[in-house]
């Protein structure tokens, strides 16, 4: 069960969003096949892949940064104000270019022929240590994230396999797996199973009321970082929640 968010009195500080927990056996590589560490690509090199990361582009497409908030941070740095402060031109950088002819050469669509058959094959994959008797709790640590994935593929799977009953099993599966890894969770972690509830409250499984007891038991831990910061629309928002969720039938 779960039994605390990590620190929420410094909630801020938590790792970066920017780096992902990959599924078993993957992992990030930079340009040159080398394994990163962590979020950052040290030492920086741009001579095959490059990633132009905008801080403003459109000011419509602000606006909606600036509405969706950050997933690590109860601050919200993002506001109005800012696009005029970033949506600046005095350099011109054209370097993105020499890309594009390189990448109409060797560009080729993604074969999706068996695209649903693969993902099934990740499910299994990913999934299937959970029925060793002697899996280590450390196999769903840091993994919430990867679970919840499972459970969405899950679905959709059982939309395009209406007959393959394993599909509920993984479904069910993915959603014990999430409980087991809530426990030390971040708050982008608790803030991701928040927004995933409408999915799956409704769901036929045991698990899914512990997982709705697991969520009465966040919610108070991320109000209380909202009250130390003063963040009163998001804690009366989270406070109907919690009203919610135990009257949920």
């Amino acid at each position: 069960m779960v039994k605390t968010i990590a620190n929420p009195r410094a909630i801020n500080f938590l790792p970066s969003p920017h780096f992902a927990n990959y599924f078993e056996k993957y992992f990030a590589v930079n340009e040159k096949g080398g394994f990163i560490q962590g979020a950052i690509n040290l030492p920086l090199t741009v001579d095959k892949i490059v990633v132009n990361h905008y801080h403003a582009k459109s000011r419509e497409e602000h606006a909606k940064k600036v509405q969706r908030g950050q997933a690590d941070s109860l601050i919200n740095s993002y506001n109005v104000e800012s696009f005029e402060i970033f949506d600046r031109n005095e350099i011109f950088d054209d370097g993105i270019l020499k890309y594009r002819d390189t990448r109409a050469k060797v560009y080729r669509p993604p074969d999706n022929s068996h695209a649903d058959e693969r993902l099934l094959k990740a499910l299994t994959k990913n999934l299937s240590p959970m029925i060793l008797p002697t899996v280590p709790p450390s196999f769903y640590s840091g993994k919430l994230e990867t679970f919840l994935t499972c459970r969405a593929v899950s679905a959709y799977l059982r939309g395009k396999f209406p007959n393959d009953e394993r599909l509920k099993v993984y479904e069910e599966a993915s959603l014990k797996a999430t409980l087991k890894s809530l426990s030390n969770m971040t708050f982008a972690d608790a803030r991701l199973l928040l927004a995933e509830l409408p999915n799956i409250l409704p769901l036929p499984y045991p698990v899914v009321n512990d997982l709705r007891g697991a969520c009465l038991n966040i919610i108070p831990q991320i109000m209380e970082a909202m009250h130390l910061n003063n963040l009163w629309k998001d804690y009366v928002e989270l406070d109907y929640l919690q009203r919610l969720l135990q009257t949920w039938k």
